[in-house]
Order: C-alpha cells, then structure tokens, then sequence
C-alpha cells in the first residue's frame, strides 16, 4: 500500500479549479456572459439576506420608540422584527 504523498492531496483543489475554468472559457461568449450575471445576481440575494438581519434589531428599536412617542398614556413594545431587503417586507411579532 502506497501513501498518497502530502503534494498530490494540495494539487487536486487546484486541478477542480483548472477544469472549471476550462470548462467556463468552452462556453460561447453569450454562455460567459449568462453565467457571470447570474453569479453576480445570486452573490447580491446572498448579500442582502445577511444584511437584513444585521438591520432588524436598530429598525425594532426605532420603530418601538416612534411608536411611544406618538401614543399618550399607552406604550408599545416590540419583542421581534424581521426586515426582508428582497422582497421589501416586514413580519412583526409580539
């Protein structure tokens, strides 16, 4: 039984990588161009999901004190808020 040597196990990541780019630079120009927007689309969606919830507990606080602020004798509090950046939503609860 012959061990794999250490180079062999480091140089196989680079040959997915090689035939990717092979197999990228065989589609037609219009295929590269598809593909790259697409990434890029996807990449943004990615993005501004994690973003939304880095957003969600400032925009809670805001929103709770606007709300007392226009309330006399009453007050609001909201336990939890979720801020979709894709489809521009919000879901309240408490």
């Amino acid at each position: 039984m012959a061990q794999q040597q250490p180079e062999e196990n480091y140089h196989h990541g680079g040959k997915l990588l090689q035939r990717l780019r092979e197999i990228f630079r065989s589609l037609p120009k219009w295929g590269r161009w598809v593909t790259g927007i697409s990434a890029f689309l996807i990449l943004i969606l990615i993005v501004l999901f994690i973003a939304s919830y880095f957003l969600d507990e400032p925009l809670r606080g805001f929103m709770e004190n606007r709300m007392n602020s226009n309330l006399k004798g009453y007050s609001v509090g909201l336990p939890k808020l979720h801020f979709q950046l894709v489809g521009f939503s919000m879901t309240l609860k408490g």
